[in-house]
């Protein structure tokens, strides 16, 4: 793959790709888990280095704008950037975002939720492997970083259990995230001719280049495409799409009723504030998740091809301003006809791997019944000398008193009395 230069950026526009299209889809109710649905980007057009907060980035793949060709269906062909050989791993993910429909673009894993854990259609391809297997990773995730023995989790606990102080207390939390997109930042090149190029003395025989460097086909640079985490009662009120998770909140409640309220609300600022970053930050950066990472490359990709952001005008440098608006309306209704024609069995999933969202399910009922940990530490007061017995569990609803006191300082003795 060729290297791709640092590219000067400054922010011009926001596009809402895909609100516009998706915002009267219909997604199942109370889901948790994935929603790639909706889009936020940025759209740069460059700026000059030596000027005051120009920021020059490295994209994370760069494609190389060619006309789509209908007969072959094959998809862009990254040509550099930090992440264009993970990303050309997962290409076919451009056909998938172009041809299935966006309410389509979500995962589910929850107790009471076997028979929708992810879109038919979705299911039998490699994105939505990618996106189920994350979600189950994602669960895992938050379990790790709550342990009492992780330090995310220590700072979590201790400050519960400062706020319950020695009343007795029926603690249940409900934390339940969605993986949606954050705003993804892209700039479009166009196609430099110079001197002595000339179609098909690019490397690999296609596109203009040439030895001295002066010919560049035109290009789509994804320079950012951060993921968020959102809790799922952040994500009920917040966007187009908030209704959807509106009634898992009082599914929550039903579940864990008679627990106490008020620490029920203060463990969910203390997962907002300590957890969540973490989280967050595991998801865009571990490599368990860099195929999701680089499922959502293509989906901001895919994305701008079929909103016409995108158009054969950038590819040849065209300037005529009127002339590319109507030629990114053509090609944005091309791209739609090309998504619905696609022969869907060039994307699908490889049969023969073992892989089901059946068999994801189980492996989360699993935990989710199990628990990822259940834990009991005894710790002492560092200010009244009291015992106490902390019970630590994931997985379920946990209906033991905590903290309840082990032993006490005896009075005058310097010793312990049980309780």
């Amino acid at each position: 793959m060729r290297s791709t230069p640092l590219l000067p950026l400054v922010l011009l526009l926001l596009l809402n790709l895909g609100r516009a299209i998706s915002n009267h889809a219909v997604v199942p109710s109370s889901l948790g888990g994935i929603d790639m649905s909706e889009l936020e980007v940025e759209m740069s057009a460059g700026c000059d280095p030596s000027v005051a907060g120009c920021e020059v980035v490295e994209p994370l793949v760069s494609i190389e704008l060619r006309a789509l060709d209908p007969t072959t269906h094959l998809p862009p062909r990254p040509m550099g950037g930090t992440k264009a050989t993970e990303a050309d791993a997962l290409a076919d993910s451009f056909h998938v975002w172009l041809a299935l429909p966006q309410d389509s673009f979500w995962v589910n894993l929850a107790p009471t939720e076997s028979h929708r854990v992810i879109d038919l259609e979705l299911g039998r391809t490699e994105v939505g492997k990618v996106m189920l297997d994350a979600d189950l990773a994602l669960k895992r995730t938050a379990a790790t970083l709550l342990h009492p023995d992780h330090v995310v989790g220590a700072a979590f606990w201790d400050e519960l259990y400062r706020w319950v102080g020695a009343r007795p207390a029926r603690l249940c939390h409900s934390f339940r995230q969605w993986i949606v997109p954050g705003v993804a930042t892209m700039q479009i090149t166009p196609r430099q001719s110079g001197a002595g190029c000339g179609e098909g003395d690019g490397e690999d025989g296609g596109g203009a280049g040439c030895g001295d460097g002066s010919c560049r086909p035109g290009a789509l640079h994804v320079l950012r495409a951060p993921l968020k985490v959102m809790q799922e009662a952040s994500y009920a009120s917040d966007g187009a799409f908030g209704f959807l998770a509106a009634d898992a909140s009082g599914a929550a409640k039903a579940m864990c009723a008679g627990a106490d309220e008020n620490a029920r609300v203060k463990a969910d600022e203390l997962f907002e504030r300590l957890v969540l970053p973490a989280l967050q930050a595991e998801v865009n950066e571990s490599p368990e998740y860099e195929r999701l990472r680089s499922a959502y490359l293509w989906r901001v990709v895919g994305e701008a091809y079929l909103s016409g952001a995108v158009s054969d005008a950038d590819v040849e440098g065209d300037v005529d301003t009127d002339a590319e608006e109507r030629k990114r309306r053509v090609d944005a209704e091309v791209l739609a006809d090309f998504a619905r024609r696609v022969d869907r069995s060039r994307f699908a999933r490889k049969a023969g791997d073992g892989w089901s969202p059946s068999k994801v399910f189980e492996l989360y009922a699993e935990s989710a019944s199990r628990g990822e940990f259940h834990v009991t530490r005894d710790v002492e007061n560092t200010t009244s000398g009291d015992v106490l017995r902390r019970t630590y569990f994931h997985g379920g609803i946990d209906w033991r008193a905590v903290p309840s006191c082990v032993r006490r300082r005896a009075a005058g003795t310097g010793g312990f009395e049980e309780r």
